[in-house]
């Protein structure tokens, strides 16, 4: 498919099985008529931007959501599925800022430090974590 071809997506809602389906009709039903296309594919759009940063979340949000979920609930879910090896990533390298920081600033050098914790490590792990925030 080009770039510039129209794609039709349809699929249907059973807000009498679903209590999902319920919210997102509900939704649906209390927007002006000309609105709707826009809500749907801007909600699209928005799972399949959490899709892409992590597969399973928009299918557990959409499990779990009913009338009453709360942004803290979608933030929990979100959480329960966010990579620990990014976080501690991200934490060993402001450890090794600091420290690289403080050898600096007291003019005291070691070899082994310069060798293996250099700025351009540091450097390719804060891409690495900003593209994960803001992917391309």
């Amino acid at each position: 498919m080009s770039n510039n071809e129209l794609r039709k997506i349809s699929f249907y809602l059973k807000p009498d099985q679903v209590p999902a389906d319920k919210v997102a009709s509900d939704i649906f039903d209390s927007l002006p008529y000309k609105e709707r296309g826009k809500a749907m594919r801007a909600a699209l759009l928005a799972g399949i931007a959490l899709m892409k940063q992590e597969q399973r979340i928009p299918f557990l949000i959409s499990e779990f959501l009913n009338e009453n979920t709360t942004i803290n609930d979608i933030k929990k879910l979100i959480k329960s599925v966010s990579s620990k090896e990014d976080e501690e990533n991200f934490e060993i390298s402001q450890l090794l800022k600091k420290l690289i920081s403080v050898i600096k600033s007291s003019s005291f050098e070691m070899g082994i430090i310069q060798n293996e914790c250099t700025d351009e490590a540091n450097n390719n792990t804060t891409r690495k974590n900003a593209k994960n925030l803001f992917p391309e």
